[in-house]
């Protein structure tokens, strides 16, 4: 086998790689430890409703094409995905840190 395969679909396929190829599964692992966290919506905003902006919140404006009003708001907050690539594969943000780092 020469470098990763093109899809990881389990934990073994990982540590399969990892004998093979351990700097480029690294730095692949690297990759969905870093896509751990993202812009995931909360909550739908009602009218009115003014929400929260800072570093971990936002909230994204849905605007009508036709008349450029905003037809909806939705609360945004930057946090753990628990259907990120990583978890899918079933390791921990530890366990890829390990392997990383060794």
């Amino acid at each position: 086998m020469k470098g990763i395969p093109k899809h990881w679909n389990t934990k073994k396929d990982v540590m399969v790689s990892l004998d093979h190829s351990p700097d480029q599964t690294k730095a692949y692992l690297q990759t969905f430890v870093d896509g751990i966290e993202k812009w995931m919506t909360v909550k739908k905003l009602d009218e009115g409703e003014s929400g929260t902006e800072d570093n971990t919140h936002k909230i994204k404006e849905i605007t009508d094409e036709e008349t450029g009003e905003v037809t909806e708001r939705y609360q945004l907050e930057w946090k753990e995905d628990p259907n990120c690539k990583l978890y899918r594969l079933g390791f921990t943000k530890q366990e890829a840190l390990d392997i990383i780092n060794n």
